[in-house]
């Protein structure tokens, strides 16, 4: 009868509370979730960013050291070229040295020649 009726419907009523309420609990559950998942989104394209970025820094160091590498083998060449032409020369003023010696001892021989020359120049007069 009515009592029952209002008691249904006082039970349904109390029912139906419950369920806005655990509907509303999801609706921000899902609310959460989904700001969670933007978040996630964000931050994941950040460390994409960051990683290009890093790429980018490992490719300019890569170009930098190739160059350097290039730079010190042909530093060492050049080092090598004059190393060979540093013996050469040393070669060359030994050799010029040796040459000046034999004059100098060619020249004090002729300077003896002349003064023995003069000496009988002197004493056939």
């Amino acid at each position: 009868s009515i009592a029952s009726l209002t008691s249904q419907f006082d039970a349904t009523s109390a029912s139906l509370r419950q369920t806005e309420a655990a509907n509303a609990q999801l609706e921000r559950q899902l609310a959460e979730a989904a700001q969670s998942r933007a978040s996630g989104e964000a931050q994941a394209a950040q460390y994409e960013a960051a990683e290009a970025e890093a790429q980018r820094s490992v490719g300019q160091l890569t170009r930098r050291v190739t160059e350097a590498e290039r730079r010190a083998s042909d530093a060492d060449r050049q080092l090598s070229e004059l190393a060979t032409a540093k013996a050469r020369l040393q070669a060359e003023l030994q050799e010029a040295q040796g040459q000046v010696g034999a004059k100098d001892r060619a020249t004090e021989d002729l300077q003896e020649e002349v003064g023995q020359l003069k000496a009988l120049i002197a004493t056939a007069e």
